[in-house]
């Protein structure tokens, strides 16, 4: 499964396109479909416990040395 990755990275097409059923397109649908969602309830206001641990994830990104 993890070779479509690859093979998707090789053809220079995203893995939602290159094969759009497979597990890994599922996952990086749902990731996107999460981000959204906490996105939405940053800016809302609305963020619960998902808002916190994704500012914390984008700080301790911007903490990384590049």
């Amino acid at each position: 499964e993890t070779i479509r990755l690859a093979e998707a990275a090789d053809a220079r097409q995203p893995i939602t396109r290159f094969a759009p059923h497979s597990a890994a397109s599922e996952d990086y649908r749902a990731f996107a479909r999460e981000l959204l969602r906490s996105e939405r309830a940053i800016a809302s206001g609305t963020e619960g416990s998902h808002g916190s641990w994704w500012k914390a994830l984008v700080s301790s990104a911007a903490r990384r040395p590049g």
